[in-house]
């Protein structure tokens, strides 16, 4: 059974065609860091991991197709603490 899934994401870049894909893929992933998990999603939100999805996703026009970062939870509750943290210290200066 398919369903739907909402993730959260952060886009690092597009791929506008296979050509595009191509000619870039290994200097946009290259700026990605070892913990860090990226993902290829084309614009009806399918998944791409290997060339003949790349492929399969010019045949079908697809294309665009952007290239995400997923958020942790962590990363989430990191920021979270980051913002309370400057909250209290706005309001210790104040």
């Amino acid at each position: 059974m398919m369903e739907e899934l909402t993730i959260k994401v952060e886009k690092m870049d597009q791929f506008s065609s296979k050509a595009d894909w191509i000619k870039r893929a290994q200097r946009v992933f290259a700026k990605k860091k070892p913990a860090e998990q990226w993902n290829c999603f084309d614009k009806y939100g399918n998944h791409l991991i290997m060339g003949r999805d790349f492929i399969a996703a010019e045949k079908l026009e697809t294309y665009p197709v952007g290239v995400y970062r997923l958020i942790k939870t962590s990363q989430k509750q990191i920021r979270i603490d980051e913002e309370a943290a400057k909250a209290e210290s706005k309001s210790v200066e104040a």
